[in-house]
């Protein structure tokens, strides 16, 4: 009975800590692989391209001295390395940029600017459509009262995945959340327009303008359209 007890001790344990890791993939420890977080040498082990022109070069390097300054202050900041993988993603090395992110997150696995610059490079620059919606779909867990989280996450459901069905369930639940946003409406016209969804585009345009009655730059853009 006992050694049973134990077995269900230790697999329960193995359970929660297998949720935890899927639901906060970057707990994991090891992210890091290939950069020595406590050496300032391996952390910046990174240069300019030969071809990048004067001006982008200067900016490079102004990035380079504001992230070491912030380094050796807060070696052990989560935003320090949101700063640091700023550095990487300027030159467009989206390995270490990941890394240096990941790193964040296991300093502090709510780093909210981490989570998102991964759900976009997830999606646009190494994509992983699965990564990018689990990471998007955190942000959103942690900003659900932020019409942009909302709009975000549908966008890349829509035009990436090609999920209208998602994207409308966020973006109503987003209508919701922040008392009905003209940004999530906005994007709700331009997602009915994606899908060819004339009937529900003209709907949402009509409430937008009835909404928001004294906006000149929705009755330009919609006005002709809904009367």
């Amino acid at each position: 009975m006992k050694q049973k007890l134990i077995a269900f001790v230790v697999a329960f344990g193995v359970l929660l800590v297998g949720l935890f890791l899927w639901r906060y993939p970057w707990a994991q420890k090891g992210s890091g692989t290939g950069i020595d977080w406590s050496n300032e040498a391996s952390v910046f082990d990174v240069s300019a391209p030969a071809d990048l022109d004067p001006i982008n070069a200067e900016t490079f390097g102004e990035k380079v001295t504001a992230a070491k300054e912030l380094y050796r202050k807060e070696p052990d900041d989560s935003w320090t390395y949101v700063v640091v993988a700023d550095v990487y993603d300027y030159v467009q090395d989206y390995d270490k940029t990941i890394l240096a992110l990941q790193h964040a997150l296991e300093l502090n696995p709510t780093e909210e600017t981490a989570i998102l610059n991964l759900a976009v490079i997830y999606e646009k620059y190494a994509p992983d459509y699965v990564l990018a919606e689990q990471y998007y779909r955190t942000f959103l867990e942690l900003n659900d009262s932020r019409a942009d989280a909302y709009t975000r996450f549908a966008r890349f459901l829509y035009q990436k995945k090609k999920d209208f069905s998602a994207a409308e369930s966020i973006l109503l639940a987003g209508r919701e959340k922040t008392g009905d946003s003209s940004d999530i409406l906005v994007e709700m016209i331009a997602m009915y327009k994606k899908q060819e969804n004339e009937e529900k585009r003209l709907a949402v345009m009509k409430e937008l303008l009835e909404l928001f009655p004294d906006n000149e730059v929705f009755e330009f853009q919609y006005g002709d359209l809904v009367r």
